[in-house]
């Protein structure tokens, strides 16, 4: 009841893969939505103009400025130069929500703290899977959505299609093959 709640208040659907729920083995169930149901509840805002992120590399020039605001430290600036040529390892992420009238939101991630080693998607596109970190953190703060996750942002050793597996073959032995798993999201 609580995942019909939370795709009833957030208007997310479930057919679209906006949002889903998986039962991990010893844990509680978990509520995710996908990048894109962030968004899209971000875009919900009359002032929203465009949502903007890109991956950081250690030999990119990036620079963050904060100064206090009302409600705590804010970024007043930023700066980010790269060259196509040797960039280096990820640092991070960074993801920025423009409005029309209302200053920008920019949020910044670390590698570190989301990179899942052991997951494939993570080793072959990692830029592309900490922006989506990054893109799915300003849209939370920018839209106070709670009781939602993405599936990049689960702790190292969570591995989504492992547990989407393990779940169909204990719950359906027709639903057995990863690949049956995977489209049930």
């Amino acid at each position: 009841s609580m995942f019909l709640t939370l795709a009833s208040q957030y208007n997310l659907d479930p057919f679209k893969k906006e949002i889903w729920f998986i039962k991990y083995k010893g844990k509680d169930p978990q509520i995710f939505t996908s990048r894109d149901g962030f968004v899209k509840i971000a875009k919900r805002d009359e002032d929203f103009k465009q949502i903007q992120s890109q991956a950081v590399y250690e030999n990119d020039f990036f620079e963050i400025e904060q100064e206090m605001g009302l409600n705590g430290f804010e970024i007043s600036s930023f700066k980010h130069k790269f060259n196509a040529n040797d960039r280096g390892n990820i640092l991070g992420a960074y993801a920025v929500i423009e409005y029309y009238t209302k200053k920008p939101l920019v949020i910044y991630v670390a590698y570190d703290e989301y990179k899942q080693g052991n997951n494939p998607t993570w080793k072959k596109n990692a830029s592309a899977m900490i922006r989506k970190v990054a893109e799915k953190e300003v849209c939370r703060l920018s839209s106070g959505i709670s009781g939602l996750h993405i599936p990049e942002e689960m702790p190292k050793g969570y591995n989504v299609d492992d547990t989407v597996e393990d779940y169909y073959k204990a719950n359906s032995p027709k639903m057995a093959k990863k690949e049956d798993a995977k489209y049930l999201r």
